[in-house]
C-alpha cells in the first residue's frame, strides 16, 4: 500500500503567500506599489521556497537588502560625482607630490588611480576595514546581529521617531540614483538611448 502522501497535492508557496517574515516587514513598501511588497520575480522569498539541504543555496531577503543598500549608497555617491564632473569642478594643485587632473566622469576612477594612487589606496583600505567590521555573511541565511544596512554610523545622532522615514528616504533616493547611473552609462555607450539626456553625457 502506497503512502497517503502520494495523494496529497504538492502545494508550493505563491508570490502572494510566500512573503517571509523578514520581507514583508522591511522598509520600502509605499504607494508606488500599492502599499504591498513588489517582488515580481519572488527574489526576496526564494530562500524560503528552496528548503531542505539546498536551503542555503539562495540568499535570504536580509542579504539582498544589505546588497541593495550598498549599491544605493554607491550610486548616490557616483551620481554626485558625475554631477560635479559635468560642472567642471576639479581639485586643483598638488598634494604631497600627488595631484588630480580634469577627466571625464567615466574616466574618473582610472584617472584617480593614475594621478593619486596613495590616496586611492587609503580609500580602498578604509572601505575594506568597514566591510570587515560589518561582515554580513550571516545575512545569507537570515542571521546576523544587526539590521541590513545599519553600520552603526550616526554622526548626528539617531532620532528614533524619524528613523523609519529617513531609512525609506535613503532607499528611494538610492533606487533612483541606481536608475540614473544606469541611464548615464546607457547614454554614454549608445548615444540617444536616453532621450532626455541625449548628448549630455
Amino acid at each position: 500500500m502506497g503512502s497517503a502522501s502520494a495523494f496529497t497535492a504538492n502545494v508550493r508557496p505563491t508570490r502572494g503567500t510566500a512573503l517571509s517574515a523578514g520581507l514583508d516587514k522591511m522598509i520600502g513598501v509605499g504607494p508606488e506599489s500599492g502599499n504591498t511588497v513588489w517582488d515580481p520575480l519572488s527574489l526576496g522569498t526564494i530562500s524560503d521556497t528552496v528548503k531542505g539541504e539546498h536551503g542555503s543555496v539562495m540568499p535570504d531577503a536580509k542579504w539582498l537588502r544589505e546588497a541593495e543598500l550598498k549599491h544605493c549608497r554607491g550610486a548616490m555617491l557616483a551620481f554626485v560625482g558625475a554631477m560635479v564632473s559635468f560642472s567642471g569642478v576639479t581639485f586643483p594643485g598638488e598634494m604631497g607630490g600627488m595631484y588630480y587632473e580634469s577627466a571625464s566622469w567615466v574616466d574618473g576612477l582610472s584617472s584617480a588611480f593614475k594621478t593619486n594612487p596613495f590616496g586611492m589606496a587609503q580609500l580602498f583600505m578604509s572601505i575594506g576595514l568597514v566591510e570587515g567590521f560589518t561582515d554580513p555573511s550571516d545575512f545569507w541565511t537570515g542571521g546576523g546581529s544587526r539590521e541590513a544596512g545599519d553600520l552603526g554610523f550616526y554622526p548626528f545622532g539617531k532620532k528614533e521617531a524619524e528613523f523609519d522615514t529617513l531609512r525609506l528616504q535613503e532607499l528611494k533616493n538610492g533606487r533612483l540614483a541606481m536608475i540614473a547611473m544606469a541611464g548615464f552609462f546607457a547614454e554614454y555607450q549608445i548615444d540617444g538611448s536616453v532621450p532626455l539626456i541625449s548628448g549630455a553625457v
